[in-house]
């Protein structure tokens, strides 16, 4: 059964396996021990070292996922790599799974892969295609198991900063709430907030078609320097030059405001620190604030914004009171 089984998963990674082997696989890999598998997989891992050769497709993206590199040889952690890789390129099990990869929560749930970032945290994810997504705080993506095997699809809430592998045979989909953006092979980032009421999108590198979702759908074709803004209640894009380092600015780890008033700047603290704000008083005839920032500490933020907004800070257990003067 082994050699059976190093056959098929060899035949899998060359992407020459055919659709009964692959179903044949699925079952073998349901029936075989972790002990089973783990020496399977060593062994073909053995054998691209042995070779000089380089692990191809999946295979080596899986290795990149947990930050393994080739020259590292530590067994002990390529046999935690068997396991997850198992899991990975068959997604055998029903229900609910919690996988850590680089210290990223990864779920599989209903068939799909879902990366989860809390507030307060950011995440860096390589697709098995190679392509990067960095979600910031208060974000998740999602993503079929099978991904880059015949199409390469993700599904994105909150913000992330992509920078997706060219191949012009297989388009790279990013799906959200309101629009759908395609592309080759660019760089670019996408803020898709549930909460907000817009969704905005702007390229750095290459070319991307963004179309909106629903009854009349608007499309356009974006060019790189340029943020595509999509108002969900009008229903409109509009488009404007932009500075993408300001855009991108959040994967250095500043924090950006733009003409933000105080609801929208309290909303951005939470999510970049993971806290919970609470503001006491009108805040309606205040003006917007606009800066950046790239303090660790929330109370060094909320000690400058007080000159501006002139208000007193309050801590409890569970939140911050922000009272206004």
């Amino acid at each position: 059964m082994g050699q059976d089984l190093e056959t098929l998963l060899q035949k899998y990674t060359h992407s020459t396996i055919n659709n009964d082997e692959y179903k044949l696989l699925k079952e073998m890999l349901k029936d075989a021990s972790d002990k089973q598998i783990e020496d399977v997989l060593s062994v073909l891992w053995d054998t691209y070292e042995n070779n000089g050769s380089t692990p191809p497709g999946n295979f080596e993206a899986l290795a990149g996922k947990l930050g393994i590199r080739k020259e590292k040889r530590i067994r002990p952690i390529f046999i935690q790599l068997a396991k997850i890789a198992a899991i990975f390129i068959l997604f055998l099990f029903a229900g609910y799974y919690l996988l850590k990869i680089n210290n990223q929560d990864i779920f599989l749930h209903n068939s799909s892969m879902l990366v989860e970032v809390k507030s307060g945290e950011k995440a860096e994810i390589v697709l098995p295609d190679g392509s990067k997504v960095f979600l910031n705080a208060a974000s998740t993506l999602s993503y079929a198991p099978d991904f880059g095997r015949t199409t390469r699809e993700v599904t994105i809430k909150g913000e992330a900063y992509l920078e997706v592998a060219k191949d012009e045979h297989k388009p790279f989909l990013v799906q959200t709430e309101s629009i759908e953006i395609e592309v080759l092979g660019t760089k670019f980032n996408v803020n898709a907030y549930d909460d907000l009421n817009t969704i905005e999108t702007t390229l750095l590198e290459g070319s991307v078609r963004l179309r909106t979702k629903g009854k009349e759908p608007l499309s356009t074709v974006m060019t790189p320097y340029h943020k595509v803004i999509y108002d969900k209640e009008k229903h409109k894009l509009s488009a404007k030059q932009t500075n993408t380092e300001f855009e991108t600015a959040w994967t250095r780890g500043e924090l950006v405001l733009r003409s933000s008033n105080l609801q929208e700047v309290m909303k951005k603290l939470e999510k970049r620190y993971g806290v919970t704000i609470e503001i006491i008083g009108d805040s309606s005839h205040l003006g917007s604030f606009t800066g950046s920032f790239k303090e660790d500490n929330v109370y060094k933020v909320l000690d400058i914004l007080s000159l501006h907004y002139n208000f007193t800070i309050q801590q409890s257990q569970e939140k911050i009171n922000i009272r206004l003067r």
